[in-house]
């Protein structure tokens, strides 16, 4: 999977698919389970059997389903014990953000007033992390953990462009169609692009006149440098209906490990944009 000590591994993301709009989101545990893959894109990788200490994250999802775009940030995390049972376990620092347990989960983010834009800024820019455990008796742990990492920018969808009109309901792609993106030299790990038909959604069972159900569920994962730019092929494609409404996301990211000689905790961040295309022609 990914190395146990504290340099970046690669990491990113793959979620989303439709209903009609706005998008069906996927629970926390299957964007993990389809987020950390590397070669094998298929195999689910559940990474919270690790046996991590604790989980923090940084995420932004961000859907193309009109001419504005609706994005979110969230914040969160949570302490482990030997069980794998979220416990109350010290204090957290990311970036500017310190995050403290939500009562009665034992779950923690940023206090006050929950906002669905929590931690956008922070995308885009290098920030601190620091994690003090707690002991057996609550209080912090002289052991803090600090790392600073490196959070690639919220990524933009440019092309293909959204689309809202009667004759052409969804944003028409075929072979040689181009994504763009807003390139990020600075990110040493890929992008990743994900398609995926599914036959049972709205739009597809509408297409499709009710035989949608009929037709076989099918996903494409493609990883390519982030140059900002990606162009369909032919086999990209394969095993896509013709007319088919399919779901099309973009995304980043990146994890490590903070570690001391007692404790392991992953951080991970990732950005992700969605919109929702049809397939007129392969060719």
């Amino acid at each position: 999977m990914f190395g146990v000590d504290s340099r970046q591994v690669a990491l990113l993301i793959f979620l989303t698919s439709m209903v009609w709009t706005p998008y069906r989101a996927y629970s926390q545990a299957d964007q993990l389970r389809m987020v950390f893959w590397d070669d094998q894109p298929n195999e689910n990788l559940d990474i919270l059997n690790e046996p991590w200490d604790g989980v923090f994250l940084l995420t932004s999802y961000a859907s193309h389903a009109t001419h504005k775009i609706d994005r979110s940030g969230r914040l969160r995390g949570f302490f482990l014990d030997s069980k794998r049972e979220k416990v109350p376990g010290g204090s957290v620092l990311l970036g500017h953000y310190t995050l403290q347990p939500i009562p009665p989960y034992a779950e923690y983010g940023v206090a006050g007033e929950h906002s669905r834009h929590e931690g956008l800024d922070l995308f885009g820019d290098s920030i601190n992390i620091a994690i003090s455990p707690a002991d057996s008796h609550g209080t912090n742990d002289t052991s803090r953990i600090t790392a600073r990492v490196y959070i690639p920018p919220l990524v933009t969808l440019d092309e293909p462009a959204f689309i809202n009109l009667r004759e052409i309901p969804y944003t028409p792609i075929r072979a040689g169609t181009i994504i763009r993106w807003n390139a990020d030299t600075l990110n040493q790990n890929q992008v990743k692009i994900i398609l995926e038909f599914d036959p049972e959604s709205t739009q597809n069972e509408y297409i499709f006149k009710g035989r949608a159900r009929r037709k076989t569920k099918s996903v494409r994962y493609i990883a390519t440098n982030d140059t900002g730019l990606y162009t369909l092929s032919k086999e990209d494609l394969r095993g896509f209906p013709i007319n088919s409404y399919i779901n099309l996301s973009v995304a980043r990211g990146v994890a490590i490990q903070l570690e001391n000689r007692e404790r392991k905790f992953l951080f991970y961040s990732y950005t992700v944009v969605a919109c929702g295309v049809q397939l007129k022609n392969k060719n």
